[in-house]
């Protein structure tokens, strides 16, 4: 928002500045509302002021907290005034030399008395002023994804409330009281999930569904999305399925469930070793490394029809499979030739190409968006270190992941604007790095991150006691929420494409 600078009188006894009037606050839009930001001190302009540059405090993120006030800070005196010249000066009489020293008393107090009515003035003027003019989230335009966006829930019960409000928090928002959202979302689930979404700011309806076929709980996801879709302008993961080991009684398979852990079942009943599930985009396929053989191979099985096919299969261990975004080919690591190196085929194993050649360990390799490049660890340096390999070949560039040492467990996001991987510190850090290197980002604990396809959810593993559970990140709010499991341990989470 656009404000004209307000004029000022100044206190200079105590140092203050203060509004004159209020007549300078304007609004760039009359449908619009704006938060509040101190007046300028004198000798300040609206680009130079630091209270202005600095971004509003936040108690519950959307919504604008109060701020500290300005009043202390910044004093300013006005130049060119003296204290000896506030006042009316008197001639230098034997009366006025009597009255001198009570005169400056006199006006002292008086100006003392007039900062403090001006400043309670302006505050009350600025707290009734805030009540009336909550900051909008405009949904014409990109959401600012740092905050949460204040959002009430009312209407909804039992299961379809719960799921809601899960797939909403997890997604940016933060549920509220109604008189305080930005959106209120109101409905019913008796029968069909039916449910409104009105911006209370601006007092306009945006979406209204009513949901049939499937359980409530796939409505429920369905109107989360929606809802999403309509306030963010992207598209919700709230009826996404993720992939991931379950290990029980020591018995290790591949399970599949929705994106939160419900409705999980085994795609696996084999019995044996098994790790590193990856999907091939269009969510039908999976690619692991399973020891059904009794030797560590790749597998590529379709969840539809059932269809198993060796991928790789060569002496050692072939693991790690990845599959580039056009399903065209896969890159895995295979150590066929001694230690384990970087390997791209034709995805059905067809034309197995190397793509290093060091005398280190490679390993955990992931795709960039457009299937160009190869992010693999790699040891060659001492530590493992992320580095960057043509998909068609070509010299391994190191990614720069300033602030952190050892590095395992990249995934590209779908956006391509960052790396997410696991740093091996006492405990491990889920962390995130542009794509191009830099100064790394640390999210929170965890290992195995895996994007989602909005670029901005991250599934991965964290340590429950001895268990492993897996849990979601907003890695724009870092707010995390553990899945629901019903036993053992879940690790390697991968998101379907």
């Amino acid at each position: 928002m656009t404000f004209q600078p307000t004029k000022l009188c100044a206190c200079r006894e105590e140092g203050f500045a203060f509004p004159a009037s209020f007549s300078g606050f304007r609004r760039g839009r009359s449908n619009a509302s704006f938060p509040l930001t101190p007046p300028l001190s004198l000798g300040e302009t609206e680009h130079s002021s630091p209270r202005r540059n600095r971004p509003a405090c936040s108690d519950r993120a959307g919504i604008a907290a109060a701020e500290p006030s300005p009043w202390g800070e910044g004093r300013v005196r006005e130049k060119g005034l003296d204290d000896d010249k506030l006042g009316p000066d008197l001639p230098d009489t034997p009366i006025s030399s009597r009255f001198r020293d009570s005169r400056s008393g006199f006006w002292r107090l008086v100006r003392r008395t007039a900062c403090l009515a001006a400043l309670l003035v302006s505050a009350a003027h600025r707290f009734v002023f805030a009540q009336q003019s909550q900051p909008a989230i405009d949904i014409d335009k990109e959401v600012d994804r740092s905050k949460l966006i204040p959002i009430s829930l009312s209407g909804f019960s039992g299961e379809v409330q719960t799921v809601l409000r899960f797939d909403l928090e997890i997604q940016g928002f933060d549920i509220v009281a109604a008189d305080v959202a930005q959106f209120n979302v109101t409905g019913s689930n008796a029968g069909a999930v039916e449910g409104r979404v009105i911006d209370r700011i601006r007092k306009t309806p945006i979406l209204g569904n009513r949901y049939q076929g499937g359980t409530p709980r796939s409505q429920a996801h369905a109107f989360a999305d929606d809802i999403i879709q309509k306030i963010t302008g992207k598209p919700g993961i709230s009826r996404a399925k993720i992939a991931f080991i379950s290990e029980n009684a020591r018995r290790r398979e591949i399970h599949v469930s929705d994106y939160d852990g419900a409705n999980a079942h085994a795609a696996t009943q084999d019995s044996v070793d098994v790790v590193t599930p990856a999907w091939a985009p269009g969510g039908r396929k999976l690619f692991y490394a399973s020891r059904k053989s009794g030797y560590l191979d790749i597998y590529s099985h379709d969840l539809i029809s059932g269809e198993r096919i060796v991928v790789a299969k060569y002496p050692g261990s072939n693991f790690s499979p990845a599959v580039s975004p056009d399903s065209r080919r896969v890159a895995m690591i295979i150590s066929k030739d001694g230690n384990p190196e970087l390997y791209v085929s034709n995805v059905d194993g067809t034309n197995a190409r190397r793509l290093t050649q060091t005398a280190a360990d490679e390993s955990s390799p992931c795709w960039s968006p457009d299937g160009q490049t190869i992010c693999v660890v790699s040891r060659m340096g001492g530590a493992p270190a992320l580095y960057k390999v043509p998909a068609s070949g070509g010299p391994m560039t190191k990614i720069r992941t300033a602030g952190v040492g050892s590095v395992t467990e990249p995934d590209w996001s779908p956006d391509g604007k960052w790396i997410a991987f696991t740093a091996l510190t006492r405990p491990f850090q889920i962390c995130r790095v542009p794509a191009q290197g830099g100064t790394v980002e640390v999210l929170c604990g965890g290992e195995d991150p895996s994007w989602a396809a909005n670029s901005r959810t991250i599934v991965f593993t964290a340590r429950s006691g001895d268990r492993r559970v897996l849990s979601l990140l907003d890695a724009d709010t870092k707010r995390v929420k553990t899945l629901g499991q019903y036993s053992g341990s879940w690790s390697q989470p991968s998101w379907a494409k």
